[in-house]
């Protein structure tokens, strides 16, 4: 998951700051720096990536969440 997070922002940030993609030949930076888009790139490949937890994970919590309520 960290690696897609780091390729997204990466290249996101790559992208908006040296690729001139405005019609004079201007990068998107000139208008907005590159750090917001990368962590929205960033937060959207997470929200993407993110899988549901282990059936044996999930019981080994609920067992110890139980056993610390108990206490």
């Amino acid at each position: 998951m960290s690696l897609t997070c780091w390729l997204a922002w990466s290249l996101t940030v790559l992208l908006w700051a040296y690729v001139p993609l405005l019609e004079n030949g201007e990068t998107l930076s000139v208008y907005f720096y590159e750090l917001l888009p990368g962590f929205v790139a960033s937060s959207i490949a997470i929200v993407l990536n993110t899988q549901q937890p282990d059936q044996q994970a999930m019981k080994w919590f609920n067992a110890t969440h139980n056993k610390l309520q108990e206490a």
